[in-house]
């Protein structure tokens, strides 16, 4: 059993590359190892170029197996522009 402090949040990541026209991004699939997390996957959307943004929580999956996060991510940012999926950090 892996342990962590109060409020950490250990995870495993899973790449992913999603390819839209002329653009492309990542969405990082995170399986909790250790910690309190609702779920035990969520994917996040990601750009490795653009540090300085951040992901607007409401495009982030959830799920309680992996492939349901992602399926959860890609339904929410289905048809949504990528400017609009990041947004630079303020």
């Amino acid at each position: 059993m892996v342990v962590v402090n109060k409020g950490d949040l250990l995870t495993r990541v899973r790449k992913y590359e999603l390819k839209r026209c002329d653009e492309k991004f990542r969405i990082d699939v995170h399986e909790v190892l250790a910690g309190s997390q609702e779920h035990r996957f969520f994917a996040i959307p990601s750009l490795p170029a653009r540090e300085d943004s951040d992901v607007d929580e409401r495009y982030i999956g959830r799920g309680h197996r992996g492939e349901e996060a992602i399926e959860d991510c890609l339904k929410k940012i289905k048809d949504v522009p990528v400017q609009e999926i990041f947004q630079p950090l303020v």
